[in-house]
Order: structure tokens, then sequence, then C-alpha cells
């Protein structure tokens, strides 16, 4: 089995209530077993995750639990787009085309953020 985002929990709902309209989950888009609030899928034959966090299984078709995966996190999915900065009028008057004050360099890792660490490393032999 393929240790992917697309076998995580997550994933898009788009038999909602409204015609047109879908929830996904921010955190893993392209995964499976998420379901939008007031979906009207049945839960018998939905496809569930293969890859879980044992600490945050999936219990309930309406669990939302922290996706666990393997690979590369897209830049427009939580919680990594969060750390991206604000991109609004103020930015476009005020510091356009530079970053926004509110960026982070965390915004450019594209690993699982428990794989994030707080200090940067730094090449050459340890220091003592």
């Amino acid at each position: 089995m393929a240790l992917t985002w697309e076998n995580a929990y997550g994933g898009r709902d788009s038999d909602l209530p409204n015609p047109g309209a879908f929830e996904e989950e921010p955190r893993n888009p392209v995964g499976r077993g998420f379901r939008g609030r007031g979906s009207k899928r049945p839960v018998a034959g939905d496809r569930l995750p293969n890859v879980e966090d044992p600490a945050a299984l999936v219990k309930g078709p309406f669990d939302r639990p922290q996706p666990a995966g393997f690979g590369f996190v897209a830049s427009h999915w939580q919680p990594r787009v969060s750390y991206a900065g604000t991109y609004d009028a103020a930015w476009q008057r005020q510091r356009a085309p530079c970053l926004p004050t509110t960026w982070t360099r965390v915004s450019t890792s594209a690993a699982h953020p428990a794989s994030w660490r707080p200090i940067r490393l730094r090449p050459g032999p340890p220091s003592s």
C-alpha cells in the first residue's frame, strides 16, 4: 500500500444540499473519508483512509482527525497557507511586490507539520 496523501484522511465532498457546492478537508483535499456537514452521501460503501495517525483514528463518519501521510504538502493546504501571510488591499498598497510582514519561513516547508523543527540546520560540524 502506498503511504500517500490519497490514502490518508481527507478529501472533498460534493454531495451537499446546494447544487454545485462542496466542502473539502483543507489539511488534505486529496484524501478519503471526509464528509461535509449536511452531506447526502450514504455512509455505507464510503472509502475510508488506510493511512492514519494511531493517536487520531477515524471513529465515526463526521470525525475530522489530523491527516497523517508521507510526501509533499502542497502550498495551498493547511497549515502551510496560514503561514504564507496576508495578501490584502493594505499589502497591495504598501508592500507589493514584497512579501507581507505576516509571512513566515515555515510556509516554505513542504514536510508534514509533525516534521517541522524550530531551528534551522546549518552546514558544517556540530557546534559545541
